[in-house]
């Protein structure tokens, strides 16, 4: 009996080890490279595990933003409401199914009619901060699409309130 599980062991060990290396060697592969370092089809040099440019320019993004992914605001007290404003464009017609806000303070504003290619719209993310504590926070909203996801982060600092100071409300927008 003692021998079956030392066996049964053994075998799992080797089958775990025997994927491994099929996986590295399936990952690792690159074409050859002839004497001269230059494919003769595309006259490029080649590295193994190096993606093509071309590859990378066949690569639809979907939506092509207007500035910046991330906006970071001053700093503000706990109450101030913060309204991220995310510029952008898409490279062909798409629809936005739906924009997860990484929390319940977050809430996103997006367009839910189909997007033109080369229209410019927005995707709004309202940061209620009442209720969060002071310190350093990142918010985000997932953009889910036709096409492929995209993130939009706000990060900052929160510090507490003094007293009489009044909570106001702030827009910033990814093209400032």
């Amino acid at each position: 009996m003692q021998s079956i599980i030392s066996l049964n062991k053994s075998l799992k060990k080797a089958s775990f080890a025997g994927f491994f290396l099929l996986l590295i060697m399936a990952c690792g592969t690159a074409k050859v490279i002839p004497e001269s370092g230059v494919a003769p089809e595309t006259n490029r040099i080649l590295t193994p595990l190096m993606p093509s440019i071309e590859a990378a320019s066949r690569v639809q993004e979907g939506i092509i933003t207007l500035g910046r992914d991330t906006i970071f605001p001053n700093e503000h007290v706990i109450g101030d409401t913060i309204e991220a404003v995310y510029y952008f464009t898409v490279d062909r017609p798409m629809t936005i199914t739906q924009v997860w806000p990484g929390c319940q303070c977050t809430a996103p504003i997006y367009p839910t009619d189909t997007l033109r290619k080369g229209k410019i719209d927005s995707i709004v993310l309202v940061f209620y901060t009442a209720k969060v504590e002071a310190g350093s926070y990142t918010k985000y909203g997932y953009v889910l699409n036709t096409i492929r996801e995209k993130d939009y982060f706000i990060i900052g600092y929160l510090k507490p309130a003094s007293k009489g100071v009044v909570t106001r409300k702030y827009r910033y927008t990814n093209k400032d």
